[in-house]
């Protein structure tokens, strides 16, 4: 089964790097304008990239690897309690 090809949608996607690496953040922040950290290890991303892709601009896989780590790509339904700057992030 191919994965989806429209990449004109604009996702959320969860990025976890196995432990705090600088060099992968610096990355993620370099490659993406719209990133919100949650921990050292847990960051979200919106993009209209696939998590695949992701994955290889972070560093978490392709030959320029960085750190091992898994990107999921998220739905629109979201519950909890957290910082209000989160709620508006993900509006």
């Amino acid at each position: 089964m191919n994965a989806p090809s429209d990449t004109s949608v604009v996702r959320t996607h969860a990025v976890f790097f196995s432990d705090a690496n600088e060099a992968a953040v610096a990355r993620l922040n370099g490659a993406y304008s719209s990133v919100y950290q949650l921990s050292e290890t847990l960051f979200l991303v919106k993009t209209s990239d696939l998590a695949s892709r992701v994955a290889e601009r972070v560093g978490i896989k392709g030959s320029d690897r960085l750190v091992p780590g898994v990107v999921l790509k998220l739905n629109d339904a979201y519950s909890g309690y957290f910082k209000g700057d989160l709620w508006d992030w993900l509006g």
